[in-house]
């Protein structure tokens, strides 16, 4: 039970943070617009760039996975979307957001295909109906913290540091995973 709960935990926490990032830029589009002097459309086409890359990885990252295990494979994702993510925050052009959107969106293809994985794998058979809806829910809070904490430091500190923080988030579930990795 104690496994299973902390296995549930740690995933559904990746998951979350999955969700977090993929709606982190967006609301600091007009920050960035008004800094860098990008349209809306163009600035659209980063979301569109994440997802697009996220959509086709998916199927791959579910190979690698079968392949490799899920631990290195979530591990490497979540290390793309903190690396993304700090570059964008550093970015102080338009191609350096792209670069750094492509990247996060190739780490975001990797999370379904290892939380399941390892939630199949670790968790208990009569609690995993639990574990994929707690990994669901604990998503959606995910898309309804990022906006207001991406907003909420764009505010006082300006978009980089948003992004910068976020980034900050990740590297900590990084190191939190890979503490808690057995």
């Amino acid at each position: 039970m104690k496994n299973d709960a902390t296995v549930i935990g740690l995933i559904s926490l990746a998951h979350g943070m999955s969700h977090f990032y993929q709606l982190l830029l967006a609301p600091l589009f007009p920050f960035i617009r008004e800094e860098l002097g990008v349209s809306y459309a163009a600035l659209g086409f980063l979301v569109a760039l994440f997802y697009t890359l996220s959509a086709l990885f998916q199927p791959v990252a579910g190979f690698v996975v079968d392949r490799y295990g899920a631990r290195s494979v979530l591990l490497g994702g979540i290390a793309c979307f903190v690396a993304g993510t700090a570059l964008m925050g550093f970015s102080t052009s338009y191609a350096t957001l792209a670069l750094g959107a492509a990247l996060a969106g190739l780490g975001n293809s990797v999370f379904h295909p290892a939380d399941f994985a390892i939630m199949n794998a670790r968790v208990s058979p009569q609690r995993l109906g639990y574990a994929f809806s707690f990994h669901g829910v604990v998503g959606y809070l995910g898309y309804a913290v990022a906006p207001v904490f991406s907003v909420a430091i764009a505010v006082s500190y300006g978009w980089h540091a948003a992004l910068l923080a976020g980034a900050g988030l990740g590297l900590a579930l990084f190191l939190l995973l890979l503490l808690n990795s057995r």
